[in-house]
């Protein structure tokens, strides 16, 4: 290790000596570094112009019934109001009627 440059004992030391390389411009411990893949993406600038349809704005949705109602009755949903309901008739046929 005594005949390495001072940059190759650095990186042995510490895991920065491929970045100190790099930067000033001389080939890192170990050789090049792989390019980096980018998995078939290739960016925009360089993708072939295409003469799609420009996106259109969705239509605004119509009034319906279901927007007046309200979503909750005294702060408890409506699905609690209307199983309470369901709930209440069954207990009046056991015990009433039963």
């Amino acid at each position: 290790m005594g005949d390495a440059a001072p940059v190759e004992r650095l990186g042995a030391a510490t895991l920065i000596g491929a970045g100190l390389a790099e930067h000033a411009g001389e080939t890192p411990p170990g050789g090049k570094p792989a390019t980096l893949q980018t998995g078939g993406h290739t960016s925009h600038e360089r993708a072939p112009k295409r003469g799609y349809a420009t996106p259109v704005a969705a239509p605004s949705p119509g009034l319906s019934i279901f927007q007046l109602l309200p979503a909750e009755i005294m702060g408890l949903p409506l699905l609690f109001w209307g199983g309470s309901a369901v709930f209440l008739v069954i207990l009046f046929l056991l015990f009433v009627l039963g």
